[in-house]
């Protein structure tokens, strides 16, 4: 994952990503590490929690709380992540809004064309999951 890629020092791929992000990483300042890290954490949690969903009822696992932590998280990452960003970033690269400096043309393209169509594949996935465990395993 590039959060922990970037985190531990890696560079290559940076161009992608917003100036404004890249630069404090890249300068190792501490709150631009730590919200790398966080990032790649979260990462893991949301692919964990999809793993719980589809592994069945074991008995320890509150089934109802991961399949609304799921139903969250697919809002948040196809609603805000993808959909809003995809139009959003689709309408600096046509030159309708001004990019942001901090943004960058070339991480503009980057999102539009991979990152927000990605996020937006991914929320759908990880809400039909959710949907799916609900039928798959009552509880």
């Amino acid at each position: 994952m590039q959060s922990f890629y970037f985190a531990a020092g890696g560079s290559v791929g940076s161009s992608a990503f917003p100036p404004a992000l890249v630069h404090p990483v890249m300068e190792r300042q501490p709150a631009a590490l730590a919200l790398m890290w966080g990032t790649g954490a979260l990462k893991v949690v949301v692919g964990l929690l999809v793993l719980a969903l589809i592994a069945g009822p074991r008995g320890w696992l509150p089934r109802r709380p991961l399949r609304w932590a799921a139903l969250l998280g697919a809002v948040l990452m196809a609603g805000y992540e993808g959909l809003a960003s995809l139009i959003q970033h689709a309408l600096m690269v046509a030159g309708v809004v001004p990019i942001p400096a901090g943004l960058g043309g070339e991480s503009a393209r980057w999102h539009l064309w991979l990152f927000d169509p990605w996020w937006l594949l991914g929320g759908v996935l990880l809400g039909l999951t959710a949907w799916q465990a609900r039928y798959r395993h009552k509880s």
